[in-house]
């Protein structure tokens, strides 16, 4: 299976050297510019169904601003908000430190989307966090960034929700006490990534359509539990809502592990910024989509707390919380619909997952930092494919070795920690790049009071597991291939042409 692939790779590569070919013989001769020009077409005529490099070929701006606050919303509200609700109010011990977490973490991802804002408004280019790196720290932190990117945060991330979407897809067709095998999960979860990268290797106005149907039924799956507590609440007595603050926690801990799953619940506010490059009007656009998309989040989480709060006690606070909300108020129904519910909402963030992630290979590829076949656009398609092809491949094959507990921990460690240097590369970015146009600037104390969030939620889990220092030495070997292997080959100074180009 993997034979095609690897031709596909091998014919993107001739390609783009042959494209290499090409400009530089543009560059010496008239004569020589019609013969690039017949290779050009020589080429395209042998592989035109293939994925053939074009000159100045880019990403086009389709991205508008509803469809940004449909791409942040959506990516957010994944599989998360079904679960993690159980174990922060195991964490915190009472519905009302639950509801302040919640709205607290809220806060804290609005600050973080805020930085970005400003990095996103005035670099408005495709790659997010990839180019803001670059940008501040040069082309070694980039490379890591990108490292750890398309090896580990960004599939495990898919993968999460995937297995997520897999396990509430198949329990409707298992009786009650009967639980699906892992293989059948593993096979569901990987049917659903291939479903989710052909759509985003097809179209970018099929993947951002689709992205805002699955969010539209997102909504209507919070909804309808939220009608269930408002019924609930009507007719019956409230159940852990009525006991407020009583039996809350203060270990720091636990408080900290509670800010840990809420956090991760809001992951995802940092998406449109990948996509940055494609996003109508920007400076406009994505600090208006990302604060809206968010806020409507926000909303969305403390009003289904609020229901799950009405409904169930403090001993019916399990994993499956939607599914005991549904069993207990509409019966046998609600455990067939509220399963296919959330199967859809994860299969929604996971769509919008890619689409962003997709884009930082493809940052990536066109500057030199990872295969250049990586930074090429089908012709046909105008999709960044083969960069959707290699996200769908390793999110396949952690699907295949992980577990979503361990997936979860993984990433989050590591996505704190890029988050701290992009916080950090807003105040380097001011400092070395002066006249750059701002037209969206944060307060100066924001960037600071994220990067002390972020130190803390990275500092925590290193006390409660040292062995998460492990997770860091994947970065040792991604050192190793950009001394050796980028810079033998020159790769630097590509990247250092394509920055004073984008800074002109």
């Amino acid at each position: 299976a993997t034979t095609p692939i690897l031709s596909n790779l091998h014919l993107m590569a001739t390609n783009t050297i042959e494209l290499m070919k090409i400009r530089n013989e543009q560059a010496s001769s008239q004569d020589d510019e019609t013969a690039c020009e017949g290779a050009l077409l020589e080429s395209a005529e042998r592989h035109k169904k293939g994925v053939v490099p074009e000159v100045g070929s880019v990403l086009k701006k389709r991205v508008s601003l509803v469809h940004g606050i449909g791409l942040v919303a959506g990516v957010i509200i994944g599989s998360g908000i079904f679960f993690t609700p159980s174990e922060i109010f195991k964490d915190t011990g009472s519905a009302g430190l639950s509801l302040v977490v919640w709205v607290a973490a809220g806060i804290i991802s609005l600050g973080g989307a805020l930085c970005y804002c400003e990095l996103g408004a005035s670099i408005p280019e495709t790659g997010g966090e990839y180019v803001y790196l670059y940008r501040a720290y040069g082309p070694l932190p980039a490379f890591l960034l990108v490292w750890s990117t398309s090896l580990l945060t960004r599939p495990a991330s898919q993968a999460i929700v995937s297995l997520a979407f897999a396990r509430y897809l198949v329990q409707p067709f298992f009786s009650e006490g009967c639980n699906p095998s892992v293989l059948i999960l593993k096979l569901v979860a990987i049917a659903g990534v291939l479903i989710i990268g052909m759509v985003n290797a097809a179209s970018v106005k099929v993947a951002v359509y689709t992205q805002n149907i699955l969010l539209f039924t997102k909504i209507l799956a919070l909804l309808a539990i939220v009608l269930m507590g408002v019924y609930w609440a009507v007719h019956n007595e409230l159940q852990s809502l009525s006991e407020g603050f009583q039996g809350s926690k203060s270990s720091p801990s636990d408080i900290g592990l509670a800010f840990y799953n809420a956090l991760w619940t809001y992951e995802g506010w940092n998406n449109l910024n990948y996509a940055a490059g494609e996003v109508k009007n920007p400076h406009r656009n994505i600090p208006l989509a990302a604060i809206s998309g968010l806020l409507l989040v926000m909303v969305c989480y403390i009003v289904v707390n609020l229901a799950l709060f009405a409904v169930l006690d403090k001993s019916e606070f399990t994993e499956a919380v939607a599914n005991l909300v549904g069993k207990k108020v509409i019966g046998t129904a609600g455990v067939v619909l509220i399963p296919l519910f959330v199967a859809t909402s994860c299969f929604g963030s996971a769509n919008g997952s890619l689409f962003t992630s997709s884009r930082i290979l493809f940052a990536a590829g066109r500057q030199g930092q990872l295969p250049s076949a990586l930074g090429l656009i089908h012709k046909d398609f105008g999709t960044p494919l083969p960069a959707v092809v290699m996200q769908v491949s390793m999110c396949v094959l952690l699907i295949s070795i992980g577990t979503l507990e361990s997936l979860v921990e993984a990433f989050s460690f590591i996505a704190w920690i890029v988050y701290a240097f992009s916080f950090l590369s807003v105040y380097i970015i001011r400092y070395k790049e002066p006249k750059l146009q701002r037209p969206f600037q944060v307060w100066f104390w924001l960037p600071a009071t994220m990067i002390l969030v972020a130190l803390f939620l990275i500092i925590v889990p290193l006390l409660k597991q040292p062995l998460y220092f492990l997770i860091t030495l994947m970065f040792t070997p991604g050192i190793a291939v950009f001394y050796f292997i980028i810079q033998r080959h020159g790769k630097c100074t590509r990247l250092k042409q394509w920055n004073s180009e984008h800074r002109a």
